[in-house]
């Protein structure tokens, strides 16, 4: 499948010091709080600015900090192992919570203990990296390189039409919702009681579905597009992922329609159809938890 484009990849024999940034969101970096160098150190997000506190080098599985190019002999480290725990620096020992694998199919940092590197919650500087279960999601997605990705094409001009909501066929009450109306890159999206608001509110433009709580945001299958993805809300950029199209005559499917696979289809989640079941993209079988009442504005 087609993926965002970017030129920066860590693969296992990576050695050189760079900095590791978020593969889907890369103006944000790995960083070492305050450039501290004392065990214990908190690892955070940070806007990536090319400073020594964000370069690393990753050696015999382990991301060594590597300040000003020099090898100080700390390590990225998970403490205890345990899901939820946050990452520090601390000295490379090899031990399990030092361990990582780089998935480079899936972009991951896999700790020994099959637990991912993740950041936690939004993506604010100073936001905590943790570990967490694997999951395809776009906040354990990680890059390594000094290169800047191919920058997106501006999104499309607004349009007048504010849209209309997305309904399930098999029940018209439930509606497209844009999660708490948070018109933020990352917001999931899922199905709530119709409302009548603009957070449920959507419409095509240029082959984007484009929220008609905030125009400039678009639905997004994430950038490599797997099977079981959480679909959600980013900045327009005209990428595959974000490329719909809706099957008014047959299925009445909502598919990805990218040149790439049109094979998946926007789905809620075990089939069922209820508040807060966060929508994700799946094998096309036009059932009820794929078929929508839609008039888009097309």
């Amino acid at each position: 499948m087609l993926s965002l484009p970017r030129l920066f990849l860590w693969g296992a024999g990576a050695n050189a010091a760079a900095p590791v940034t978020m593969a889907y969101k890369p103006d944000l970096c790995i960083d070492v709080d305050n450039a501290a160098q004392d065990d214990g150190t908190r690892v955070q997000i940070w806007r990536c600015d090319g400073y020594e506190n964000q370069m690393f080098e990753f050696v015999n599985n382990a991301i060594r900090y590597t300040p000003n190019g020099e090898d100080i002999n700390k390590c990225i480290d998970a403490v205890s192992g345990v899901e939820g725990d946050s990452l520090v620096l601390w000295e490379c020992n090899g031990y399990a919570q030092q361990h990582w694998d780089f998935n480079s199919d899936t972009d991951q940092f896999i700790l020994e203990s099959g637990l991912c590197m993740a950041i936690d919650g939004g993506t604010t500087d100073g936001k905590p990296v943790k570990i967490a279960s694997c999951q395809a999601n776009w906040k354990q997605m990680w890059g390594l390189g000094s290169d800047v990705p191919s920058p997106p094409p501006p999104p499309p001009a607004p349009s007048p039409d504010a849209g209309s909501p997305i309904t399930f066929s098999a029940n018209s009450g439930l509606c497209l919702d844009v999660a708490g109306g948070f018109a933020e890159d990352g917001t999931p999206v899922q199905i709530w009681d119709c409302l009548g608001t603009a957070q449920q509110n959507w419409l095509f433009n240029e082959g984007m579905l484009v929220s008609g709580l905030d125009q400039s945001k678009c639905l997004d299958a994430g950038p490599t597009m797997d099977r079981g993805f959480n679909v959600m809300l980013w900045s327009c950029n005209g990428y595959p992922q974000q490329m719909w199209a809706y099957d008014d005559q047959y299925m009445k499917t909502i598919y990805l329609n990218n040149g790439a696979d049109a094979s998946y289809c926007l789905d809620a989640p075990g089939g069922y159809l209820q508040n807060g079941n966060q929508m994700w993209i799946w094998d096309c079988y036009g059932n009820d938890a794929q078929s929508f009442a839609f008039t888009p504005n097309r």
